[in-house]
């Protein structure tokens, strides 16, 4: 299974965090999920466990059946639209592709 994680922050010097909260959930994520062989997304907000600023303010995580199917889906139009919504709301994000194992409890 490949797992990709991708950590960012918004870009408030081009919009107001409220208006990429609202462009993330409601256009996004929306078109992200459209791309074929996505098989489970999760979305979230990092916590602070103490006192120290965490560096990032949002985590996704996609989960794809193989690297064949993260490649389609990255190369469908959906795929490279979500890539420059990416890059307008977070030039700076990090993503990280994982060749993962599901481990028993």
């Amino acid at each position: 299974m490949i797992q990709v994680v991708s950590i960012f922050n918004f870009d408030t010097s081009k919009r107001p965090l409220e208006e990429w909260e609202r462009y993330y959930t409601e256009e996004y994520v929306h078109n992200r999920r459209k791309a074929p062989g996505l098989a489970r997304y999760i979305v979230g907000k990092t916590v602070k466990l103490g006192p120290a600023d965490t560096t990032y303010y949002r985590v996704a995580t996609l989960f794809y059946e193989d690297m064949g199917a993260f490649r389609r889906a990255s190369a469908s139009p959906e795929g490279r639209e979500a890539g420059r919504m990416m890059q307008e709301m977070a030039p700076n994000s990090k993503l990280y592709v994982i060749d993962a194992q599901d481990v028993e409890p």
